[in-house]
């Protein structure tokens, strides 16, 4: 400010030296300083003021001296009058250098986490990607065979029905040609008919009538109930092709329920039904497998080598494990338990199916928990451990962890679904696993459902 007004005040004096109006003694005397700008004076109180007064306390001028001897500017340094504040300039500009720098620091540090998050999020977006351009290409290849099973069965079921219908229609086509066969005999006789009864010449005619009366005799006297009623013209035995049908119908099941089963399996790696291999003949299997009920009357199933034959056992269609590639992680099942003793659990594959050694709890390799008359044992590579009495348990869940290598039981409330802890084994898993079950007793409602 108080440089604008010295400038300000040069300019003044400049502008009295060049029109030479003499100052008065009062004007020379005043502490009010007064610069005349054309007709009229310019008051600058800020000059008047004591502190404006203290730094031009030199420019005061005797009433004898003329205006144009008086040096401007005399005893100011208009340098320092501006530049007063720079020590405190100086400093707050050190200290915002120092708080920038520190702010520069924590950019560069915040710069290099997000590059390095950047990094990770794009390595974790490209498995991402890749685990699901798999899946999309299984998946794919699974809804194919659906698709193409699906068109295999209307391709058969097609052939099937045109095989009832083509020799229908192939008798029909033949009765139809003999008819129209028929049909244009009579027409060439009836031209030759009409030709001859304007026929003027006796001998033609009675030559004529000598031909053609016996061929009219011959067509007249075919009975044309006979040409209706064909024989070889009979209804297609679409009955017939009921039963092959079905037979076509039980084998695009069976395709497609184990194609969906693989599809499941890939949507849900813990996705989980019995083997139908694997089932003793006293056991039944519900439709989606997931269900085995006992029968009294024993089943006709194949043969098998996984087949159990002394107890009624059965095993998963899925296996479970890291070690081998196969789903590993954590896996979880609710088993519903009715009207039997049971044993249910975990094994591994090379179980035995026959003999004293295929029964869960006298093998080793498996994992199980058995119910019976109310007891409850765990048993790990035959050796039991009694656990608390029981008294009531119709819900079971196991927990297979790969992660923490442990297979635990809980019971399950069937009023509120919570769940205590049973029992806990410690397995170090060197192979795949399969869920197992055992019905101890052979009841008429016994079964066992993986909910």
């Amino acid at each position: 400010m108080l440089c604008r007004i010295i400038e300000s005040y040069k300019n003044g004096l400049g502008e009295a030296a060049s029109n030479s109006i003499p100052m008065t003694q009062q004007q020379k005397g005043s502490k009010k300083l007064d610069i005349q700008t054309g007709d009229s004076y310019t008051s600058h109180p800020d000059l008047a003021s004591d502190e404006g007064q203290k730094n031009i306390a030199q420019l005061e001028v005797s009433p004898s001296a003329p205006l144009e001897d008086i040096e401007v500017g005399a005893g100011l340094d208009p340098r320092s009058a501006c530049h007063a504040d720079e020590p405190a300039l100086k400093l707050e500009t050190n200290e915002g250098r120092i708080r920038l720098s520190g702010l520069a620091e924590n950019l560069r540090i915040k710069l290099a986490t997000t590059e390095v998050l950047l990094f990770k999020e794009t390595e974790k977006q490209a498995e991402a990607r890749a685990v699901h351009d798999g899946l999309r290409e299984k998946i794919a290849g699974l809804l194919q065979q659906m698709s193409d099973m699906v068109e295999k069965y209307t391709m058969i079921g097609t052939e099937l029905i045109e095989a009832q219908f083509q020799p229908v229609e192939e008798a029909m086509d033949r009765h139809v040609k003999h008819v129209s066969d028929f049909l244009s005999q009579l027409k060439d006789v009836q031209l030759q008919v009409s030709g001859l009864l304007e026929e003027q010449d006796r001998a033609k005619f009675c030559q004529g009538l000598s031909t053609v009366e016996p061929m009219i005799t011959r067509l007249v006297g075919v009975p044309l109930q006979e040409m209706i009623k064909d024989p070889e013209v009979t209804s297609p035995n679409l009955a017939g092709a009921c039963s092959e049908l079905e037979l076509q119908n039980a084998q695009l099941r069976v395709e497609l329920g184990s194609a969906q089963r693989a599809l499941r399996n890939l949507l849900n790696p813990s996705e989980v039904t019995f083997d139908p291999d694997t089932v003793h003949p006293s056991l039944v299997l519900s439709e989606d497998l997931k269900t085995v009920m006992f029968s009294p009357i024993k089943q006709p199933y194949p043969s098998h080598t996984k087949r159990f034959t002394n107890f009624l056992q059965a095993l998963s269609s899925q296996s479970f494990g890291e070690s081998l590639g196969v789903a590993g992680g954590e896996h979880c099942w609710e088993l519903e338990l009715e009207n039997c003793s049971w044993i249910v659990g975990m094994c591994c594959g090379g179980l035995p199916r026959s003999g004293v050694g295929s029964a869960l709890e006298s093998c080793s390799g498996c994992w199980s928990l058995m119910y019976c008359d109310n007891l409850l044992r765990a048993y790990e590579n035959t050796k039991a451990t009694q656990l608390k009495r029981t008294t009531s348990l119709r819900r079971v869940q196991i927990h297979v962890s790969f992660n923490n290598q442990s297979v635990s039981f809980y019971s399950v409330s069937n009023l509120d679904t919570t769940k205590t802890l049973l029992h806990t084994f410690e397995v170090a898993f060197t192979e795949p696993v399969y869920l197992a079950i055992r019905m101890m007793s052979g009841q008429p409602k016994a079964r066992i459902t993986v909910c």
